[in-house]
């Protein structure tokens, strides 16, 4: 089975500040959250469940899912920002584990079930499930940061969302500044010089 990596990189940026990166990671979780549900939603509009069943199963993951992680941090390199992300399966596997039996009193309706998300996790998903994240990432605008190209490629062992960002124009301008020891020292200086100068 192919694991699902995400892969955000952003060519002609300086630095991330702290805000931005949450900000980043925090619309990345909701969008990849938004993708698991219409997945989801799918896979059990497909079964032969009746319409109560599929909106308990979903109302219960939307109020329990909150908590779930949606991805896991794989690597962040330095330099320009690059960032990969393995999808993480908490949403199918609370799924599958607790709300099923819970929902579904046949069991060999819930035994059907079981094996249809047995092959899709197994076969069909990490395809599918890249093609959903693209259709829902376009478009996607955090602060500083906008998708410019979304393409998805294959390795071995995952399929590979690659997500170009870029700066939008208007933010150019406007990039807050780096402060490290040395540019702090070097305009606390001036300022000393400067009131210095008002002393005399």
């Amino acid at each position: 089975m192919k694991r699902i990596l995400i892969v955000l990189v952003h060519d002609d940026i300086k630095y991330v500040s702290d805000r931005s990166l949450r900000d980043l990671l925090k619309q990345l979780s909701r969008t990849i959250r938004r993708a698991q549900f219409k997945e989801i939603e799918r896979l059990l509009k497909a079964e032969d469940l009746e319409e109560r069943e599929v909106q308990s199963l979903l109302d219960s993951l939307r109020q329990k899912g909150q908590t779930i992680p949606t991805y896991y941090l794989n690597r962040i390199r330095k330099g320009s920002l690059e960032a990969g992300f393995y999808v993480a399966l908490g949403l199918l596997k609370k799924l599958a584990l607790d709300l099923i039996g819970k929902v579904i009193d046949d069991v060999a309706r819930q035994n059907k079930l079981y094996k249809r998300l047995l092959n899709y996790i197994g076969d069909g998903r990490p395809k599918s499930f890249a093609e959903l994240l693209k259709a829902e990432l376009g478009g996607f605008v955090v602060g500083r940061f906008a998708v410019e190209d979304i393409t998805i490629t294959e390795s071995k062992s995952s399929i590979i969302v690659n997500v170009e960002l870029v700066t939008p124009s208007e933010f150019q301008d406007h990039l807050p500044e780096e402060y490290d020891e040395a540019r702090v020292i070097a305009l606390l200086e001036k300022r000393i010089r400067e009131t210095s100068e008002h002393d005399t």
